[in-house]
């Protein structure tokens, strides 16, 4: 019924190891394309050129980058001290 504590504190390290590779993966072809001054990005089926077109491909990757590396070096007691403020936050809005 319920999962061992010891699972949810693995949980988050092995999603923000996936969620670093995952921006690393995205992110090294974009990197790429920020750096190249002739390369386009097509944005609502318009290529463009500009350097806030590049800019913004890069933002999802670094994001992914950034919540993996938290989720990854997450402690026990940040974890725990989430589910208890979820528990009630839930038992507020939904009553027990």
């Amino acid at each position: 019924m319920f999962k061992p504590q010891r699972t949810h504190l693995k949980l988050p390290k092995i999603i923000g190891f996936v969620f670093v590779c995952i921006g690393v993966l995205i992110g090294y072809p974009a990197l790429e394309v920020v750096l190249d001054p002739n390369a386009t990005v097509i944005v609502n089926g318009i290529e463009r050129q500009d350097m806030e077109a590049k800019i913004f491909s890069l933002l999802l990757p670094i994001l992914f980058i950034i919540v993996g590396i938290v989720l990854s070096l997450s402690t026990g007691s940040s974890i725990s001290s989430f589910n208890k403020l979820r528990d009630e936050i839930y038992s507020g809005i939904f009553g027990k």
